[in-house]
């Protein structure tokens, strides 16, 4: 049977090997890892829109920002985001406002930038998503109105309104 004191000199040794692994170098890893995304249709309050979640995988530079761009399913310029890097972020969220115009089956971009203070560009993420509702389908105005889902029998256009 072996010595206790070998037993525990390997578990050291183990430990020392992982923890030094640990540290290697991050430099081939991306910073940034999206998550999570799609479409999200509220029926309830005749609303649709879209977003992203990302993940820092590694420390991100010190005065970075993370600029989110998604395509706009009505026409236009994109919907943008930019959020300053301020250090242990766990994870960055974006959603668009309400949207308007969105075809099913229609794939629409979403671009992630990380630029470094001087503004380069250290990390690109490109992602299309796909709508699987027509915008056309959607309710023309909320089913419910207030927290309690009192039903919309007055046709009023906005959500949440008395």
């Amino acid at each position: 049977m072996p010595d206790r004191a070998f037993i525990r000199l390997a578990a050291l040794g183990l430990s020392l090997l992982i923890g030094l692994a640990a540290c290697g170098d991050e430099s081939d890893r991306p910073y940034l890892k999206l998550v999570g995304g799609g479409f999200i249709f509220n029926y309830r309050i005749a609303e649709m829109h879209y977003g992203v979640v990302l993940a820092p995988e590694r420390a991100l530079p010190e005065g970075a920002v993370v600029e989110a761009a998604f395509e706009d399913p009505a026409g236009g310029p994109p919907i943008t985001f930019a959020t300053p890097v301020e250090g242990g972020e766990r994870k960055f969220v974006y959603d668009t406002p309400p949207l308007t115009g969105t075809r099913k089956d229609t794939p629409y971009r979403v671009t992630i930038l990380l630029k470094g203070a001087d503004g380069a560009e250290l990390q690109r993420i490109e992602k299309d998503f796909t709508s699987s509702v027509e915008q056309k389908d959607m309710p023309d105005r909320p089913l419910t109105v207030g927290p309690g889902y009192t039903p919309n029998v007055t046709g009023q256009k906005e959500a949440f309104t008395e």
